[in-house]
């Protein structure tokens, strides 16, 4: 695995966009993905981290997390999530799911960074946080 390589699950367009641009300039090595092949990508790239929505229009009836995490390949691969999906329903699913942070849009791209290179950690080893709002 690519200590600095991040996978953006995401169906909007301009979105994914932002995202790989901050990240890129920060100095990552960005894959994108706007649908269910998220998941084959990210299997098959061995991403550091993926960044997502909760909900990705294309994944038909089930969080794009829910599909990464029945995959044995990414079950240890941090997930942070992104989402305008706030209430206490969709916050415990991200719990349920095992996502390791997650993300109120709108986020800065400076924020979007700084909680990639917190999950990825430091030279492997992730930091942990305080809760899952990582706000």
């Amino acid at each position: 695995m690519l200590a600095r390589r991040v996978l953006v699950v995401h169906d909007d367009s301009d979105a994914r966009r932002i995202y790989r641009a901050a990240l890129e300039f920060a100095g990552f090595d960005v894959l994108e993905a706007v649908d269910a092949a998220g998941i084959r990508t990210a299997a098959e790239q061995e991403p550091s981290v993926i960044v997502t929505d909760l909900f990705v229009r294309f994944v038909a009836d089930e969080s794009v997390v829910a599909r990464l995490r029945r995959d044995p390949r990414l079950t240890s691969t941090p997930v942070l999530v992104l989402s305008a999906w706030t209430s206490a329903p969709h916050r415990e699913l991200a719990l349920q799911l095992g996502v390791d942070a997650f993300l109120h849009l709108p986020v800065s791209p400076q924020r979007l960074v700084a909680e990639v290179h917190r999950v990825v950690g430091v030279g492997g080893q992730r930091v942990p946080d305080n809760g899952l709002d990582a706000r």
